[in-house]
């Protein structure tokens, strides 16, 4: 899954919440209510990498009757792991649908075991990240979302772009 910047990253990692796009609730429930464990592996929108692997610690909840929203309410999540994993590391690795290298795709996607093991073996042999420090990659400044707020208002216009099909969502890829 995409991140707008790192700040929402700090969030999610210090309140244990995350948000997909209104359109990727569905698998992300049906995987989860199967038993399965979802892993979700963050990048961040410009930058040129994974930074995090996060287990969904519960339901996605669904948007209250009468909310106009393209991103679902917040989830549990639990932080396994932070990272950085350059997107060199893993230009091996295709994505299921389209054969387009994961370091090339630009859409939140869901992929399969294999790739998922290969990533996990990938991050974890990557020493633990601080992405609070000062090297870490920082968002343009004017960001006028308050601190409590996981992510900022433009990154609503790209939950609707997933939404309308503009950007693609995982809804329609294949799952082992």
């Amino acid at each position: 899954l995409q991140a707008p910047d790192v700040l929402s990253l700090v969030l999610s990692r210090e309140r244990g919440v995350w948000s997909v796009p209104i359109i990727l609730a569905g698998v992300l429930n049906q995987c989860h209510s199967a038993g399965q464990t979802v892993v979700l592996f963050m990048s961040l929108q410009d930058g040129s990498g994974i930074y995090g692997v996060l287990r969904m610690a519960g339901l996605v909840p669904p948007v209250p009757a009468g909310m106009a929203t393209p991103l679902t309410p917040e989830f549990p999540v639990q932080w396994l792991h932070s990272c950085r994993l350059g997107h060199v590391v893993i230009t091996h690795l295709k994505m299921p649908r389209s054969n387009v290298s994961l370091a090339r795709c630009e859409e939140d996607t869901e992929f399969g075991r294999e790739e998922g093991e290969e990533l996990m073996y990938l991050t974890f042999r990557k020493p633990r990240w601080d992405f609070t420090r000062e090297d870490a990659p920082r968002p343009p400044a004017p960001q006028a979302a308050p601190r409590d707020v996981l992510f900022p208002a433009s990154w609503l216009t790209r939950a609707q772009q997933v939404n309308t099909g503009v950007l693609r969502g995982s809804g329609g890829s294949r799952r082992r």
